[in-house]
């Protein structure tokens, strides 16, 4: 169990991983791009496990493809949706919007960055550090008015690595490489400034 920088009270965080953009965005560099939402038919087992566990509130983005999860979380739990834009995707700052094939021939410094993923920041953009620190905050914000409850959070994989790093007081590196597939489900819980990893993505609809 580790000493957490969002130090938080006792509750629980639920991620679901929010699917990518529609292709071909979904092999481009989309961070805050407010790109098209892929198709989904449902939330599958998702929904259910995490109508189980009664979350009082669900966060996303005001991106749509966050936003457009949330929606449909918030019919399967009954729970109030709100949306906050420091939960949006890492932006990507100049490259935004073009394919990683276009990057990594056209622009020298893309291949480096990729290199370092987990450091650096493309120009203009954020780092997962960046990401982290802003995407934290509402998440901090709600856990203190909701004490010793469950909260939801549909985020883009970048966003949840970042926090659940951050959470865990890991190198950024250490998350980076954790599949999480869309709609998956990674559950986190505080105890005082104490979090604990409780399970990372799944589908079925048992969760703890």
């Amino acid at each position: 169990m580790s000493r957490s920088p969002i130090d938080a009270p006792f509750g629980a965080v639920i991620f679901l991983t929010a699917p990518p953009p529609r292709a071909p965005l979904d092999r481009a560099a989309v961070g805050h791009l407010d790109a098209e939402p892929m198709e989904i038919d449902g939330l599958g087992d998702a929904g259910t496990a995490i109508a189980a566990l009664q979350p009082v509130t669900i966060l996303a983005s005001d991106l749509r493809r966050d936003a457009a999860v949330a929606s449909r979380l918030g019919d399967a739990t009954r729970a109030p949706v709100a949306f906050d834009r420091r939960l949006r995707e890492r932006s990507f700052g100049v490259w935004e919007g073009r394919t990683w094939t276009d990057l990594v021939v056209n622009e020298p410094a893309a291949v480096a960055f990729l290199e370092h993923f987990d450091t650096d920041a493309p120009p203009g953009g954020e780092s997962t550090t960046a990401v982290a620190e802003r995407a934290g905050a509402p998440i901090r914000e709600l856990l203190m008015k909701k004490h010793r409850q469950t909260i939801a959070v549909v985020a883009a994989p970048t966003v949840v690595r970042a926090v659940l790093a951050d959470a865990l007081g890991l190198p950024h590196g250490a998350t980076a490489r954790w599949r999480l597939d869309p709609l998956s489900t990674t559950g986190l819980r505080f105890e005082g400034r104490f979090a604990t990893l409780a399970w990372v993505n799944r589908f079925g609809t048992t969760l703890f």
